[in-house]
C-alpha cells in the first residue's frame, strides 16, 4: 500500500508525486493549500482524470505567481528577484549563511 504524502477527498498523492509537483511549481507559496482548495473543488465535480485536472491547475497558478512575481523564495528567502530554487543565486545564499 503507498504512502501517501497528501490525502484529501479525491486527491491523494504518493510522496514522489507530491516531491515532484512542489519542485515543478516552485512558485506556488502554499503547496498544501492549493492542494486543499483543489480537492475542495473537486468534491463538487469530480473530473474523470483528477490528476490530469489538478496538475493542470497547479501549471496555471505557478504561471501566474511568475508572471506576478513572488514576494520570496520559499528556499532561501530572497525578495530580490524570482529565480529558481535550485539556482546560483539561491545555493550561494545558502552557503552564506
Amino acid at each position: 500500500m503507498p504512502h501517501y504524502k497528501f490525502i484529501g477527498r479525491v486527491v491523494k498523492l504518493d510522496d514522489e508525486d507530491y516531491e515532484t509537483w512542489k519542485r515543478v511549481y516552485f512558485a506556488i507559496p502554499d503547496l498544501d493549500a492549493e492542494l486543499r482548495r483543489i480537492d475542495d473543488e473537486f468534491r463538487e465535480a469530480q473530473p474523470s482524470r483528477w490528476f490530469c485536472a489538478a496538475s493542470a491547475k497547479l501549471a496555471a497558478k505557478h504561471q501566474r505567481f511568475l508572471r506576478e512575481g513572488a514576494k520570496e523564495c520559499r528556499l532561501c528567502g530572497s525578495a530580490d528577484e524570482w529565480h529558481l530554487p535550485d539556482g546560483k543565486a539561491c545555493i550561494e545564499r545558502q552557503r552564506a549563511k
